[in-house]
């Protein structure tokens, strides 16, 4: 009996696989409101926490690794062998601040100080990927070198 017992759970562990196979992290749903060259602005549900949207980071991370972002997002660097050689994903849940023209604003220094500042506050998350330079990141709000969200932490950033 013993045996039988043991036979049939090692038959149901190769079955289901690996336990980390098995838990994954679902994608929240998010929708692609804006594209600036290799930029995308998404949008997500206001009430997702900080924990989600790391969550969202990292898989977005995986899918990434994965070869599969094209099931999520057009291309970003057509006319390369790699399609998604570099992109930027910056995640929204505010669509007021979630513009391409605050976007543009943002990028070409169009804004004042405070603006800039409440404008930072509300990018939810970061995630980034250069193969030519084979750097990645991933953060809960977003830094850019003189300015911080308010609830901005790291969660990875490499070179390879």
């Amino acid at each position: 009996m013993k045996i039988l017992l043991f036979a049939s759970t090692v038959f149901f562990a190769l079955l289901i696989g690996p336990l980390e196979s098995v838990q994954s992290v679902e994608m929240p749903k998010f929708k692609i409101i804006w594209k600036m060259g290799s930029t995308y602005g998404v949008l997500v549900d206001r009430k997702l926490s900080d924990s989600q949207i790391s969550k969202m980071i990292y898989e977005l991370r995986e899918i990434r690794k994965r070869k599969e972002f094209h099931k999520f997002f057009p291309v970003t660097t057509p006319g390369l062998t790699d399609k998604y050689a570099m992109f930027q994903i910056w995640i929204f849940s505010d669509p007021q601040w979630a513009t391409d023209k605050l976007a543009e604003d943002y990028v070409n220094g169009r804004m004042s100080k405070e603006v800039e500042q409440e404008y930072i506050n509300n990018i939810r998350g970061y995630y980034c990927w250069q193969s030519d330079v084979n750097f990645e990141k991933g953060e809960i709000g977003y830094a850019d070198g003189k300015l911080q969200s308010r609830n901005y932490k790291q969660l990875f950033s490499y070179h390879f």
